[in-house]
């Protein structure tokens, strides 16, 4: 997905298969995930507010990625690894950082 796709998903809105979080609270971030890979799947963007203002992710984009990418591997064991992808992007000083998630096949 590139930015201006992801521009045209933050100008809809959240909805069933978009979840915008401001920071990287994985108490916030881990029950939307989970509720994605419950449903048919989604996106979150990090560094969004719920009004669509993008404030940006202030931390380091490797470490978020490692800590996001090793939460999704011990919270989603039952989730194969091929459901979800991480990417991370850095401009003025902050990071946009969008998370697909795939719906988990039946158990």
């Amino acid at each position: 997905m590139e930015w201006p796709d992801i521009r045209k998903r933050i100008q809809a809105g959240e909805g069933q298969h978009t979840e915008f979080k401001r920071g990287v609270d994985l108490r916030q971030i881990g029950p939307a995930l989970s509720a994605f890979a419950n449903s048919e799947g989604g996106v979150l963007l990090l560094g969004v507010d719920d009004d669509q203002t993008i404030v940006g992710v202030k931390d380091n984009p490797e470490t978020v990625t490692e800590r996001l990418t090793a939460f999704l591997q011990s919270a989603c064991r039952r989730h194969s690894t091929r459901g979800w992808d991480v990417s991370t992007t850095r401009s003025v000083g902050c990071t946009r950082s969008r998370y697909r998630v795939s719906a988990a096949s039946s158990p």
